[in-house]
């Protein structure tokens, strides 16, 4: 472990140790002769999340080692002392962000113009969502209110609240399928699951940032 790196005395192996460093743990590494640092924003024994801070900033990368792969030389943390094993992950994972940053920054103007194609076909969806889950509520109290009155069966108000539930899950499911379409045909790009947002995010930053600096 790197002596700069405290231990933490009775860490909780359930909890994320960087909360309890008095600092971030910075990497530093250099691939294909880029200078690229960033910093762990989470770490437990199965798990590590690193953040790019440059050259560029946005993207995070982690890991989770399963349960039945927990042996001791597979994790990040023991006895409150974040592995050797870690940092060298992290390192790589700087690595990955870097390069899926650098992917998305190349292709800012195409990726951008997917969004807002996005942008309009799940705007209805989402006004479509909000008015459901208003209604939804406002009927879930009701029919609570009625079953707890013994004027409805328990079977129809839970089953209101299944079908509600897959409805809005629906409608989740469909707006998140639009925003991962956006990085669709990249030979070359492998969307992570559940990261189309911080993706969509990145690309706006960026092509924002140099769109204003292009009319300056």
């Amino acid at each position: 472990m790197s002596s700069s790196i405290p231990r933490i005395p009775n860490y909780d192996p359930r909890t994320n140790l960087c909360d309890l460093l008095p600092e971030p743990i910075q990497i530093f590494v250099i691939h294909n002769g880029i200078e690229i640092k960033g910093h762990f924003t989470f770490i437990c024994p199965s798990d590590y999340t690193v953040l790019i801070d440059s050259p560029y900033s946005g993207i995070k990368v982690g890991s989770h080692t399963p349960y039945f792969a927990m042996y001791e030389e597979n994790r990040n943390v023991i006895d409150g002392e974040v592995t050797e094993k870690c940092l060298k992950a992290g390192e790589w994972a700087l690595i990955s962000a870097y390069e899926e940053a650098d992917f998305l920054f190349r292709n800012k103007d195409v990726l951008y113009q997917r969004i807002i194609d996005a942008d309009q076909k799940s705007k209805s969806l989402i006004g479509d969502l909000e008015s459901f889950q208003a209604n939804f509520h406002e009927e879930k109290k009701r029919l609570k209110a009625a079953f707890k009155a013994g004027a409805i069966p328990e079977n129809e108000y839970t089953s209101y609240i299944k079908e509600g539930k897959k409805q809005i899950e629906l409608f989740n499911s469909t707006v998140s399928t639009i925003r991962q379409n956006v990085f669709s045909d990249f030979p070359e790009y492998q969307l992570k699951y559940g990261f189309e947002v911080q993706d969509v995010e990145f690309v706006r930053k960026y092509f924002y940032t140099y769109s204003h600096k292009n009319n300056e």
